[in-house]
């Protein structure tokens, strides 16, 4: 299967973001994790894109958080789980 374009990968997290797209900004980043420095590599790469989403329309809180009852059903809606 051939990739047509970069993979989006969407963070709530400004540092974290602004870290992956631009490395040179961050000059004691070499003691980061691993998997910091792969993601970077793929941005560099062209392969992965990071994104910003804010926390109002991060669809994971419903999976990380507890949420109050109105967030919880627009998130889930919007996710197409009905529920009971």
């Amino acid at each position: 299967m051939e990739q047509k374009g970069p993979t989006p990968l969407y963070c709530d997290n400004t540092a974290a973001e602004k870290i992956a797209n631009n490395p040179a900004a961050f000059g004691k980043s070499k003691s980061f994790d691993l998997k910091y420095h792969f993601t970077r590599e793929r941005v560099r790469l062209g392969q992965l894109t990071v994104n910003r989403v804010d926390s109002a329309n991060n669809l994971a809180d419903v999976f990380t958080k507890m949420l109050p009852r109105n967030k919880l059903e627009a998130i889930r809606s919007r996710l197409g789980v009905r529920g009971p």
